[in-house]
């Protein structure tokens, strides 16, 4: 896995997609063998795809950007995996919106803008909870706050893109 990742930082996408997918399969392999915690490489798959992901989408492979977003976003959406599992949150709100924001801009590149739509305001929808929950909270994230807003730009501009391309 890590030297997928060195090599997707050089740029060298071949060599990152070897390294991820034999990460992938090998953390596969690893989850089947599992009996008593299910979920206990779920964050391992997801990262894999995810980087899987990014090394095709900068290949220019938008079909398998989908794929792969869409393989991680599976794992993200499992209702279990947003609840307290061992007294720690495996997934964030946050990644849950990411992981819609990723599916909505994959579905936007391959110009199947309904389906970028639904996705990428799915992705608010989270965010602004994200956000309100923050404000409630007065949480110091400075971090995760600038995540937020930036997410919101990221979506806003794509919505009003696909809503264009739609003529809506």
């Amino acid at each position: 896995y890590c030297l997928g990742r060195a090599y997707g930082h050089l740029n060298d996408h071949n060599r990152q997609l070897d390294f991820l997918q034999q990460a992938l399969e090998l953390y596969k392999s690893l989850l089947s063998t599992t009996t008593n915690n299910n979920n206990k490489y779920d964050w391992q798959i997801v990262e894999c795809y995810e980087h899987i992901g990014n090394s095709f989408y900068f290949k220019k492979d938008y079909n398998q950007y989908l794929f792969n977003s869409l393989m991680a976003f599976e794992i993200y959406d499992r209702q279990d995996m947003i609840t307290l599992n061992e007294n720690k949150l495996l997934f964030t709100q946050n990644q849950l919106a990411n992981a819609y924001k990723t599916v909505g801009i994959a579905y936007f590149l391959l110009n199947k803008h309904t389906s970028a739509l639904k996705f990428l305001k799915k992705a608010l929808e989270i965010n602004d909870q994200n956000q309100s929950d923050l404000n409630k909270n007065n949480n110091n994230g400075k971090i995760n706050d600038d995540d937020n807003y930036f997410n919101r730009a990221i979506c806003d501009r794509l919505i009003g893109l696909c809503e264009l391309n739609l003529n809506l």
